[in-house]
């Protein structure tokens, strides 16, 4: 399991509360009584496993940026690649690791 989805550190994210991740896990106990056998099933579950932590990194991400302006320069924010910009993404993190 990636340790820090999209920068977020696994113990942040609300997993143990998802009943989607909760679902996955449950599905994947099933079938680690037989590992061998269910190798390719595990490995499906291992990944989504990773998207759904990321789907959730996500959602931490997009809710810690309530603080931003919705419209700047009257573009919604939403239509703004700021995932994809490296130097927002920098003070992003510098911010998270400021707050603790």
């Amino acid at each position: 399991m990636n340790p820090a989805p999209l920068g977020v550190p696994l113990e942040e994210l609300p997993l143990d509360t998802d009943p989607e991740f909760a679902n996955l896990e449950a599905k994947r106990a099933k079938l680690m009584r037989n590992p061998e056998k269910n190798r390719n099933a595990i490995a499906d579950l291992d990944d989504a496993l990773n998207d759904r932590a990321e789907e959730l990194a996500k959602e931490k991400i997009h809710g810690d940026r309530e603080f931003l302006d919705k419209e700047p320069a009257g573009v919604p924010v939403k239509y703004i690649p700021l995932d994809d910009d490296p130097e927002f993404k920098k003070m992003e993190t510098e911010r998270q690791k400021a707050e603790g």
